[in-house]
């Protein structure tokens, strides 16, 4: 092998030395993220926290967004580019009365920002999408689940939607309910009928304070800060039949109160106007009682006058 290839091989060797290095030499860390790099060749992990450029030295970079979204739809694609949007499917629930349904939302989090809490999180997720998937989906779906299971499918369809987005809320901030369910007779409102139907309750202790679970997000220094319910949930179709009948029934009993209630208002009305018709004629009789024994005085005093 001669001096020429010898020279060659250096510079393809160099060449693609300098191309490495180019490309891992330096990086810069956008506002609103952080990045954790392992180091080469020591593996040391370290967080960039502000923003600029900085020494990548052929380092490894992950990036993690410092306030995440987490859309659950089935009508969403998943995650947008660069992670910032993370993305699952709609969430089924099943309420207290038995009825199903699909809610879709978003949540929106906060990851932590010192070096030590992020630090945990990559060591045990490793990325920003499985701590999404690992971490956040489950409890967004178990806080979501149990919520529902709180209320009737009638009570969510007639503005509880409101009050579900705040369990669940509750829950993902401050520790996911322990519950307790019982089987209690309730009167079905289509039918007629007592039916027995399992209820879930909320534990508490001796003070009234509700029972909760260790609360996993806030463990890793995660606070899910915002819940979304923008679209209606996706009951299904015997369900909203059911709700369609029973708003039927309360429509058709209403106007039926309604009218009893009028007819109750005319019979008032007429006795009161047939009391002021007696009240009437008794003040009518009254006064002509009055005038015949006016009328007899009158003529009793002229006969005395001829009289004299």
């Amino acid at each position: 092998m001669n001096k020429s290839m010898f020279t060659g091989i250096g510079i393809a060797v160099l060449a693609v030395f300098v191309l490495i290095l180019g490309t891992k030499a330096f990086e810069e860390n956008n506002a609103g993220f952080m990045l954790v790099k392992q180091a080469f060749p020591a593996g040391t992990l370290t967080v960039i926290s502000e923003p600029g450029y900085f020494c990548q030295c052929l380092g490894t970079l992950t990036r993690y967004k410092q306030a995440g979204t987490y859309v659950f739809s089935d009508h969403r694609e998943s995650a947008a580019v660069g992670g910032e949007t993370l993305a699952g499917h709609s969430i089924p629930v099943r309420f207290s009365d038995g009825g199903t349904a699909k809610i879709s939302g978003s949540a929106r989090f906060d990851i932590p920002l010192d070096e030590k809490g992020l630090l945990r999180i990559h060591n045990k997720f490793r990325s920003y999408r499985s701590v999404a998937n690992g971490l956040l989906k489950p409890a967004i779906r178990e806080a979501v689940v149990l919520s529902a299971a709180l209320m009737t499918s009638e009570e969510s369809y007639s503005g509880g939607k409101a009050e579900l987005s705040q369990l669940a809320l509750d829950q993902l901030q401050n520790g996911i309910y322990l519950t307790e369910s019982e089987e209690i007779e309730v009167l079905n409102k289509i039918t007629n009928q007592v039916t027995t139907q399992r209820i879930v309750r909320v534990k508490v202790d001796e003070d009234g304070n509700q029972l909760r679970k260790v609360n996993t997000l806030a463990s890793y220094g995660i606070e899910v800060t915002q819940l979304f319910f923008p679209d209606d949930f996706a009951y299904e179709l015997k369900i909203l039949e059911q709700i369609g009948n029973v708003r039927d029934a309360q429509m058709k009993a209403t106007a039926a109160f309604a009218r009893a209630e009028a007819a109750a208002q005319d019979e008032k009305t007429a006795a009161a106007e047939g009391r002021a018709n007696v009240a009437k004629a008794r003040a009518a009789a009254e006064v002509e009682k009055q005038k015949a024994v006016t009328a007899a005085e009158q003529a009793r005093d002229v006969a005395v006058l001829a009289a004299e």
